[in-house]
Parts: structure tokens; C-alpha cells; sequence
């Protein structure tokens, strides 16, 4: 009792310093301070075993906290009660009661100790952590936000709220924005957010930085603020707001340039069963079929139609990309039909003061989109036999002839200005400014380009010379986009048909990457109906086809080559076809062999689109009887036909990679088809089933061979000719590296030294680890090869890897090393830290080298600079 009363009179609110009076000043007074009597008082009840203890520790807790003694005095307590806990015994009573009342202690300090108030100071750390350049700062500071706001009162929320749309602001960065918007989700989760409180612009929000442009993670935050909504409210309380983020979503869906804003988008969107069917998450994947025929199903919902027809306008016509502003033109081309009116009314006058401006991205954007509103017009009036004129206002039509007149003068002084183009081009300028001549006979510059244009035209000696010279990009491009024209003009043009196919040939034979259209459109000019061959050029054009299907062109936009190979395929089932209905005897045994083996190449790649292509073409070329193709290998023998029945060719779905790379292994047993390289890129890939599939069936053909020696002997030599032929073609080699791992042929020997020169002074981590899955394969051929190669395994560069893949080796192959040392080895292997420095890791290297016995590498002393 007398323990609870002390701890009431402790709460008496002055300091207790005066209850010792002059005891600090009387150097003869002995007597403690009042602070000290009473929490030894505690201290000593706090151990003892009865009721005492308990009046104890609520004694502490009143007397701890309280602002004088907490500042003097409570270090001191905490430091007693944690030395009194780690020493005392819970084995024995006498320490279990000390530990009951040191910790019972504890718990009432916590208990009843005020804690100082961080909330201001918390608030505004994590408001600060929203715009960390740190996703995961930010994700973590959003989830931070929403908790500390449910906890708050309604005033003090709405304040972290307001914070909160501080971020979207055009002066914070898309860090702030993209943070801003995963606190908004937080609080939309827990229901602290009207959605009329949620700011515009978060899902289109797109700001250029050099050459690439931020902010799709912004927009992809947005669609998980609309997600979060539509889990948190009621649909009533969303009701008012439906549309507006429906819209916001079917945009985002349909017109985002990255892809993964678009599936997240369609994967939010809240109703409509037709348009979720329809722009799922696949259709959403590919931005041509997302703005040509997704946008127009969706825009025949009228709710739909005029946000999507003003945000390609807004939006995407001045945008950064041109292939982003070419696709809205086109969209805006297919959405007229849905609102005519409106596109004329509305937005053909926008689009005129847009094309006169100062932005060279916006007036680029704005006379495509209005190129293409004003045919699709055209033809909506020509099927209502009206004329345009009707349908756009006089207003419009006069700035679209100042335009034609503006660009029409520009061609007229570029024509005077240079003095030769490539034909295609003449003929395309000639055309136009015909027309414009015809149209405004003002242009007296325009009458005289004309009549150079037309001299140009009528002299093949035009011809000869823009064909002569070496092709430059720019009549690269320009013949691209008239390859169709140029070679409808091949009756008039006959005597220079030789040189119009020798500039299609250079156009195929150039590997810019800027210009794979130029190669894919030359190469199906090459195979069109207009097309020209004869026993003079057959070779030739065969040749550059066939050139083309080596084309392996990369950029941003991935594996651009394959264009250039699906239109060469295309071409030479054409041209074969046509050929061979009028003059077979044109097609000699090496041409037809070689068209055959590239398609069979083809057909085992890894990309299924175009291996299906490759297929297609070659059963039908294989199966073609009116006439037969001749002179295909192995055709006549009946062995074709028996990998490929002509009952079961239709049948085939070169698609599925389960289906095709049964039949496609099978070739392996013709020499003459090059089939070894396209499965090597196909076992060696990346995607999952077509690496299962190819894999599986080019070992079941492995194991059909393998009491053949003939068999083995020629399908080892076409494995390192793969090999040899590839060498530093990374495209080739990586994925021969992870076909190796899995299978090993007899040249042992070969194989590691091809290896050991393709990774040599390679930093390319994959390569790297590729290898040395390879290396630690081989260790089961004794003999040169384990001599030869285990170095390689004590590579400096990724130790850490190889250490790995070396100890799994030595668990598979227990009879490489002395079984004395193999527990050294093993725990030297596992127990290492092979990322700490090389001086480090280099003594216990050369122990592992001593272990195994082989040679210690050694530094090699670089030479003065000279």
C-alpha cells in the first residue's frame, strides 16, 4: 500500500530536486537525492516474490516518466533492468521472480510513458519519400501514407490528402508523379478519397527526356488508382465518375505506347463484357492491331467514339514518336466513318492552325491526320455519290489547298535546286505537281519543274545514271515507297529493266537498320505479278532473295529482319510458282537447292509466325503439281514426301511447336537441308515451349542415330560447321552454347577450342555463363580435354558462377579429382566468398589448382605504352 501511495505523491507536478533543499550545497550532508531513494526503492521490491512486486513496477512506471527523472534517470533504470534480465536464471525461483518483476517493470513503463508526438515530422518523411528516385522508396512511403491517414482524424487526413495532389504538379518530376499516384491508390483502398478529388491528366501524363520519353510508370500507377476505386466504393458512390474513368481506361488500353500500360489499363477496366473481350490482355500487346482495328470497335460505341477521336488529336498527332504519329493518323483514317460530322466540323479546323505552326512534330502530325481525315471523307461521299467539298467547310478546303500550294512550291524549288533523282522520285514529283499545275496555273515554278521532270522521265539516260550510282538512304527510302510504281512502269521502262533490277538488288544487299522497309518492299517488288524474268536475270533475283532470308537485322523494335524474310519468302513462292507455269526450264538445280534449304532453315527457327510462313512455303513448293517443282532434293526418292504427306500437309500446324519440330528433325537425315541451324537457335532460345519442343525432338532423332556411325559422324561435322560459321554471331553462338550444355558429340576436343575462342576476351555475362555450363559438361571425357579446359573453369571473371556450376560438377563426375582432396576441394568451393577482391580470392584459387593438379595461371606483365 505505502509503494502505491509513493507512486501517487510522485505525480506531483513540480521538480523533485526541490525536496532536497541545500543538499547539494552542504558538502557535510551524506544523505542521497530524493530521485535515488525512491527508484532503490523500487529496484528493491521489484525482486522480491510477493504483491510488493507488482506495486513495484507501477511505482517505476509513474516515477520513470515523469520529465525530470525521465532525463536523468531513465537510461540508468532501462541499463539495470536489461543487465538484471540477461543474469538472472529462469532455471531456478529465485531468478524467475527477478526476471517477473524487472519485466513486469518494463511492460508498465511502455505502458504508461508518453510517447513524443512524430507525427508532423513522420508525415513530412514520407511526403518526401513519394518523390524518391526509388520505386521501392516510394512504393513504401505510398503504403506508409495510407496507413498513418486511416488514423488520423478527418481534418488532419484532408491535409495529407491535399499533400498529396501536391505532387501533380507539371514543376515535380514524373518521380513525384508516379509516387503521388501509388499513395492516391493507398487511400482510394481505404476509403479516405473521393474520386471528385482526383486530378486529370495521371494516364496521359508523357514527358519527353533526350531521345526516349518518362512516365509510363505514372500512367501505369493510374490504372492501379482506378483499380483500388473500383474495389473500395460502392458502385452508387462511383456511379457520377463511371465514364469519365472508362474513357480514361479505354484510352490507355488502346492508344499507349507501352505495352504494359496498355495490358494494365484493359486488365482495370471496370464493365463492359465486348470491349474486355475484345482489347484483352494479348489484343492489347500489339499497337498495330491496338490503334487499326481494336480502336474501331471500340469507337462504335458512341460513348467512346469523340474522347478517343480528341485524344489522337490532343495527344498522339504531335507526338515525339513518328511511328506513334503515323499510327494516329491512320487511326484517326478508320474512326472517321464512326462520327463524319463531327471529323469535319470540329476537327478539320483544329487540325489547319496545327499544320501552321511552329512545332515540327506537330505540323508533321497534323497534315498526315488531315491527309487522312480528308480521304476517308472522300470516300464516305463517294459511296453517298457526293463529293467532299460537301462535307468539309469552305474555310477547310481553302487551307488545305494553301497547304498543297506551300508544299507544291517547296518540290517546284528542290527540283531546280538539284539536278537529278532517282526515277521513282521524278515520277512521284512529276504526278503531283501535274496535278498542281492543272489546278493553279500560278505556279510558274511548278510548269518548269514539270517539263524537266517529264525530259528526265523520257531520257533512259535518267535512268541509267540514278541507277548507276551507289544508292544513298534517302533513294533507298524513296525507291521503297515507289517500288510498285516503278515496276508497273516495266513496259515503258524496258530497256532499263537491268538496272531497276540492279537498284532492287542494292536496296536488298544494304543492312542499315534504318531502312528495313526499303529491304522488305524491294523484295516483294521482286516477286510481284509486274515483275520481269528471263533466263538473263533469273539468277540474279533468286540470288537476292535468297540473301534476304539471312537478314537478321535488330533494333528497338526487336527482330526487324524477320520482315525482310517473310517478304522474301513470299517473293520466291511467287516467282517459283509463276516460273514454273510458263518456263521451268529457267530454274537450275542449284537455284531450286538453295531456296529449299533456306526455307527448311527457316522452317526450325524460333519464332513461330515466321517458321510457320517457312513452312507453308515449303510444303507447298514441295506438293506444288501443276507442275511439279523439279529439281527439289531428296523429292524423287519419296523421302520428302514421307517426312511431309501430301494427306496430312493441311493438317500440319506449323504454329505449335509440338506439331512442327517432329517433322522439321527428320530433315536432319538429308545433308542437303540445312536444318541444324535454325534448331539450334530454336533449343538454345528463350521462350519455354519451343525450347521443350525442339530440344525434345532433336534428341529422340539423336537417339534414333546413335547406333550409326555414319549418321553420328555427319551430323558431328554439320555441328561444327554451325559452329565454325558462326563464330562472334552472338545470335548463333549463345544459343549453341546452351544447346552443348545439354548435348555433348564426339569431337570433344573441337568443340572446347571453339568455345574457349569465342569467349575469349568476352565480357558478355551470358556468353560467359553459357560457357561454362559447356566446360563443366565436358568434364565427363577424360584424357586432353579435362587437361585442357579445367583452367578455364578458374576464370577471374564470374567466380561466383563458375565456383557454382564447378561444385555441381564435381557432385555429378566423382572420379575427375583424387577422392582425398575432394572434401577440401568441395568445402573451399561452397565455403568462399568469390566476389571480395582478387588478391583475396587468388590464394585460394591456386589452392584449388594444387587440389586438382593443374597449372596455376599466371599474370601476364603488360608491356611500356609506347
Amino acid at each position: 500500500m505505502l509503494l502505491l501511495w509513493l507512486s501517487m505523491t510522485c505525480l506531483i507536478p513540480f521538480d523533485l530536486s526541490r525536496l532536497d533543499g541545500h543538499l547539494t550545497s552542504d558538502p557535510s550532508q551524506t544523505r542521497e537525492p530524493i530521485m535515488d531513494r525512491i527508484l532503490a526503492i523500487a529496484k528493491s521490491y521489484l525482486v522480491v516474490s510477493d504483491k510488493s512486486r507488482d506495486a513495484a513496477s507501477v511505482l517505476v512506471s509513474k516515477f520513470v516518466t515523469r520529465p525530470d527523472v525521465k532525463l536523468k534517470r531513465l537510461g540508468d533504470f532501462l541499463d539495470w533492468s536489461l543487465t538484471t534480465i540477461s543474469q538472472a536464471s529462469d532455471q531456478t525461483m529465485g531468478g524467475t521472480v527477478i526476471l517477473d518483476g524487472a519485466l513486469q517493470s518494463l511492460a508498465q513503463l511502455f505502458k504508461h510513458g508518453k510517447r513524443d508526438d512524430f507525427l508532423q515530422y513522420g508525415k513530412n518523411q514520407l511526403l518526401g519519400g513519394l518523390k524518391d528516385k526509388e520505386t521501392i522508396v516510394r512504393w513504401s512511403a505510398a503504403k506508409g501514407i495510407g496507413r498513418m491517414t486511416g488514423r488520423l482524424p478527418k481534418e488532419l487526413a484532408d491535409e495529407v490528402v491535399g499533400s498529396v495532389l501536391d505532387c501533380f504538379s507539371f514543376q515535380e518530376t514524373d518521380n513525384a508523379w508516379h509516387g503521388g499516384c501509388l499513395a492516391l491508390a493507398e487511400l482510394g483502398r481505404r476509403g479516405l478519397l473521393v474520386p471528385s478529388r482526383l486530378p486529370d491528366g495521371r494516364m496521359v501524363y508523357d514527358e519527353k527526356r533526350g531521345a526516349c520519353s518518362v512516365g509510363s510508370n505514372v500512367r501505369d500507377a493510374a490504372c492501379y488508382v482506378c483499380w483500388a476505386f473500383a474495389r473500395a466504393y460502392e458502385p452508387t458512390e462511383l456511379k457520377p465518375f463511371v465514364t469519365q474513368i472508362a474513357c480514361a481506361l479505354v484510352i490507355t488500353a488502346v492508344f499507349d505506347r507501352n505495352i504494359n500500360c496498355c495490358r494494365a489499363a484493359s486488365g482495370t477496366f471496370p464493365y463492359g463484357i465486348d470491349i474486355v473481350v475484345a482489347a484483352d490482355y494479348f489484343a492489347v500487346g500489339n499497337l498495330n492491331n491496338c490503334y487499326l482495328a481494336i480502336s474501331v470497335y471500340i469507337a462504335s460505341f458512341p460513348e467512346y467514339t469523340r474522347p478517343m477521336i480528341d485524344h489522337l488529336v490532343a495527344m498522339k498527332i504531335n507526338h515525339w514518336d513518328g511511328v506513334i504519329r503515323q499510327l494516329a493518323t491512320k487511326a484517326l483514317h478508320n474512326l472517321t466513318p464512326q462520327a463524319p460530322d463531327y471529323m469535319a466540323t470540329t476537327v478539320m479546323p483544329q487540325l489547319l492552325p496545327i499544320a501552321l505552326g511552329i512545332d515540327l512534330h506537330s505540323r508533321h502530325g497534323a497534315i498526315l491526320a488531315s491527309a487522312e481525315i480528308s480521304h476517308a471523307l472522300y470516300k464516305l461521299a463517294n459511296q453517298n455519290n457526293r463529293t467532299v467539298t460537301e462535307l468539309i467547310s469552305s474555310d477547310c478546303v481553302d487551307g488545305l489547298k494553301s497547304i498543297h500550294q506551300r508544299v507544291s512550291s517547296l518540290l517546284a524549288c528542290y527540283a531546280l535546286s538539284f539536278s537529278h533523282y532517282p526515277p521513282p522520285v521524278c515520277l512521284s514529283l512529276s504526278l503531283s505537281l501535274s496535278f498542281s499545275l492543272s489546278h493553279y496555273p500560278r505556279l510558274s515554278l511548278s510548269l518548269s519543274l514539270s517539263l524537266s521532270l517529264s525530259l528526265s522521265l523520257s531520257l533512259s539516260l535518267s535512268l541509267s545514271l540514278s541507277l548507276s550510282l551507289s544508292l544513298s538512304p534517302l533513294s533507298l527510302l524513296s525507291l521503297s515507297l515507289s517500288l510498285s510504281l516503278s515496276l508497273s512502269l516495266s513496259l515503258s521502262l524496258s530497256l532499263s529493266l537491268s538496272l531497276i533490277l540492279s537498284g532492287l538488288q542494292q536496296s536488298c544487299s544494304q543492312r542499315e537498320v534504318c531502312f528495313t522497309e526499303a529491304r522488305r518492299d524491294a523484295a516483294k517488288a521482286m516477286g510481284s505479278s509486274d515483275s520481269v524474268v528471263c533466263e538473263g536475270n533469273v539468277s540474279a533475283v533468286y540470288r537476292a532473295l535468297l540473301d534476304c532470308m539471312t537478314d537478321y537485322t535488330l533494333d528497338s523494335r526487336g527482330d526487324v529482319g524477320a520482315w525482310v524474310r517473310e517478304a522474301a519468302m513470299t517473293s520466291l513462292m511467287e516467282m517459283t510458282l509463276c516460273v514454273v507455269g510458263t518456263a521451268p526450264q529457267l530454274l537450275s538445280p542449284d537455284l531450286v537447292n538453295g531456296m529449299m534449304c533456306r526455307l527448311a532453315q527457316q522452317s526450325a527457327e524460333k519464332i513461330d509466325r515466321y517458321r510457320a510462313h517457312a513452312g507453308s512455303v515449303f510444303v507447298r513448293l514441295l506438293h506444288s503439281n501443276n507442275p511439279a517443282v523439279p529439281h527439289i532434293p531428296h523429292r524423287e526418292e519419296l523421302l520428302l514426301l514421307a517426312i511431309f504427306p501430301t494427306e496430312g500437309a493441311e493438317s500440319l500446324n506449323w504454329n505449335a511447336p509440338s506439331q512442327a519440330f517432329p517433322h522439321i528433325t527428320q530433315l536432319l537425315r538429308l545433308p542437303q537441308y540445312h536444318t541444324l541451324l535454325g534448331l539450334t537457335v530454336s533449343v538454345g532460345g528463350l521462350t519455354e515451349s519451343t525450347v521443350r519442343f525442339s530440344s525434345q525432338s532433336l534428341f529422340d532423332h539423336l537417339m534414333l542415330i546413335q547406333q550409326d556411325t555414319a549418321a553420328l559422324g555427319q551430323f558431328s561435322d554439320a555441328l561444327l560447321r554451325v559452329f565454325r560459321d558462326n563464330l562472334r554471331n552472338d545470335r548463333v553462338s549463345i544459343p549453341f552454347l546452351k544447346m552443348l550444355d545439354q548435348m555433348l558429340a564426339r569431337f570433344c576436343v573441337v568443340l572446347l577450342s571453339l568455345c574457349k575462342e569465342e569467349i575469349k576476351k568476352s565480357k558478355y555475362t551470358r556468353k560467359l555463363r553459357s560457357a561454362i555450363a559447356v566446360f563443366c559438361g565436358l568434364i565427363q571425357f577424360q584424357g586432353e580435354v579435362r587437361k585442357k579446359f579445367t583452367p578455364s573453369l578458374l576464370h577471374g571473371l564470374i567466380r561466383k558462377t563458375t565456383a557454382s556450376q564447378v561444385y555441381e560438377m564435381l557432385l555429378t563426375y566423382d572420379d575427375v579429382i583424387d577422392p582425398d582432396v575432394m572434401d577440401d576441394v568441395m568445402t573451399s568451393l561452397s565455403d568462399t566468398n568469390w566476389s571480395e577482391d582478387v588478391a583475396t580470392v587468388r590464394t585460394h584459387r591456386n589452392q584449388l589448382c594444387d587440389w586438382l593438379g593443374v597449372q596455376k595461371p599466371q599474370l601476364v606483365a603488360k608491356g611500356p605504352v609506347q
